[in-house]
């Protein structure tokens, strides 16, 4: 995991934490994979198989006394854990892979504490990219908001459509980053994969009645 430790004292995680995503300053921090261990102070992706059960922990050299872990999508962070305590060492697992693959094959994972966080990118080799609920919902919000924009070229450019262009855009771009997401070409945490829903609304604001705009002129 990357690890940013603040300035005026070392990072870690509480007791009973979640452990995966916290470490401090000269801990030792690492996450187990089907008994192979992924050194999470230095790695910032982890790849891991369908089979694979994983877990992690952490040590600290003083305590720490709160740990909340969320995944992100978009930028945005879903909150997963959120644990208070008061000590140097945390766990988090174990977590069987199959439990969560069928929902998304690419996780980003973040990770704060008392005076410490970080992020990993879990990936799933051996699962494709449309084998997930997110890879399956994107390509139909790519399809159905490209045939959506499409639709509006021939609408005359009014309020209302230009309203719908925003709608089937945004839903557009939001599929295409899911995709990418789910191809590991975009990496979840990232807040610049907002980029392409919004991008998708401004396009679908300008679009409506390029092709329609002379029959805007005629009779009301």
């Amino acid at each position: 995991m990357r690890v940013s430790d603040r300035a005026d004292q070392p990072s870690g995680r509480p007791g009973g934490g979640t452990g995966a995503g916290e470490r401090r300053l000269h801990s030792l921090g690492h996450g187990v994979q089907v008994g192979t261990g992924v050194d999470l102070t230095t790695a910032t992706v982890w790849h891991v198989t369908d089979t694979d059960v994983i877990s992690g922990e952490a040590r600290s050299s003083s305590p720490q006394r709160s740990a909340q872990l969320k995944v992100v999508i978009f930028g945005v962070g879903l909150p997963l854990l959120d644990r208070q305590g008061n000590g140097t060492t945390g766990a988090a697992g174990p977590y069987r892979i199959a439990d969560y693959d069928h929902y998304s094959r690419v996780l980003s994972v973040a990770g704060t504490s008392t005076s410490c966080d970080g992020a990993i990118l879990i990936i799933v080799d051996d699962i494709a990219p449309l084998a997930t609920w997110a890879g399956i919902l994107g390509l139909i919000a790519t399809v159905l908001g490209l045939i959506g924009l499409i639709a509006s070229l021939f609408l005359r450019p009014a309020g209302s459509s230009r309203v719908v262009g925003m709608i089937v855009g945004f839903l557009a771009g939001l599929g295409v980053g899911l995709l990418l997401q789910e191809g590991a070409l975009l990496d979840p945490g990232n807040a610049l994969g907002l980029a392409f829903p919004v991008a998708g609304a401004v396009i679908g604001l300008v679009v409506p009645g390029v092709f329609g705009r002379g029959r805007a002129a005629g009779p009301i």
